[in-house]
């Protein structure tokens, strides 16, 4: 295996990160590969490693023909051994699919848009997705549950699972905090999918029945911030926080809360775990896999706010001794599931 390629034009938020992810620890753990990242223009790559980039304008202003153009030529120049799409695109990731097929592994991120999407980026992304999955030599999801979202059974039968790891943007290991500061933490973009009403209404509920909750959400994005009022105790981070405070905010809550009303992969939990934080979350995408329900923390029904009141009334009233059982879970897991040599190894065990 000499020449790998690595595609992402969709960079931004935490398709971005994903991507920065396997470039890095491919570049690392794999030095002896070739490896070539296409991407958009001024993309900040976070590797120290010596890797070939080839950049290209995708913008309004630029003719897109004359850059897809090159891209072929270029991808052509170097003779892959294998092509990993690691973002959706429609543009680029079409042209690459037609020509090159046969060495594509393809990350599917999204089998299914997430709610509350436009319906033109539906559309767009369900064709993009069709198209790239019916020629890729492989498809990649990040979990069992996201496979089983995959309806045509000649795409279900060539992909194969690779969870997602852990970001490291977000890991210091010198955060050491032993008095919790928040009992529940929300953090990420803000989205309509993501179920902030139904985290909200928990919070009413168990606010109804005198259980005094000390809450913060982290996070911007497309919500009608009144979903909030009223709520006792809450702290909100509407602005941008660095990744040292959001690490140190992780660290200092006692449970982190994700009640998405649809999901597929994310790189919450891990990170959460990493922490040794548990993690309560809707029984959607990857979270079905990634969280051992009552051991590393717990699943409740998408939608049902009651139900999430209870999983964190149970979580805030276990003893230290359980809590601690729990950790000794989150630890186990992180090794066997999220440890990131053992994902990226998974990745050329594919094409070899």
């Amino acid at each position: 295996m000499n020449n790998i390629a690595l595609i992402g034009f969709n960079t931004s938020g935490a398709m971005g990160d994903c991507f920065n992810f396997y470039i890095k620890y491919f570049s690392e753990y794999y030095p002896n590969i070739n490896w070539h990242v296409f991407t958009k223009k001024n993309f900040e790559i976070n590797t120290k490693k010596d890797i070939n980039v080839h950049e290209y304008n995708y913008n309004k202003n630029v003719r897109i023909i004359n850059e897809v153009i090159r891209l072929r030529k270029d991808i052509k120049k170097y003779n892959f051994d294998a092509i990993f799409i690691m973002t959706p695109n429609l543009v680029f990731n079409l042209v690459i699919a037609k020509i090159f097929h046969n060495k594509i592994v393809y990350l599917l991120h999204d089998p299914i848009p997430h709610e509350g999407e436009p319906f033109l980026r539906k559309m767009i992304l369900k064709i993009q997705n069709y198209y790239v999955c019916k020629k890729s030599f492989r498809i990649v999801v990040a979990s069992e549950n996201i496979k089983e979202m995959i309806s045509r059974r000649k795409f279900y039968d060539k992909t194969s699972i690779i969870e997602l790891g852990i970001l490291d943007n977000l890991i210091y290991d010198n955060i050491c905090i032993k008095n919790k500061s928040y009992d529940i933490l929300f953090f990420g973009r803000l989205e309509k999918y993501k179920g902030l009403g139904v985290l909200a209404n928990a919070l009413r509920i168990l606010e109804k029945n005198n259980i005094k909750c000390n809450s913060c959400i982290v996070g911007r994005g497309n919500i009608d911030e009144k979903i909030f009022d009223g709520i006792d105790n809450l702290v909100r981070y509407n602005e941008y926080v660095s990744d040292r405070k959001l690490a140190e905010i992780i660290a200092s809550s006692k449970v982190v809360v994700l009640p998405y009303i649809n999901a597929t992969g994310s790189q919450t939990v891990q990170i959460s775990y990493y922490y040794k934080c548990p993690v309560i979350a809707s029984d959607v995408g990857c979270f079905v896999d990634y969280i051992e329900n009552n051991k590393t923390g717990f699943l409740f029904k998408a939608g049902d706010s009651k139900e999430l009141a209870i999983c964190i009334k149970n979580l805030l009233e276990m003893k230290e001794y359980d809590i601690g059982q729990m950790r000794k879970e989150i630890n186990r897991i992180l090794n066997e599931k999220f440890d990131n040599y053992k994902i990226c190894s998974k990745w050329i065990n594919i094409i070899n």
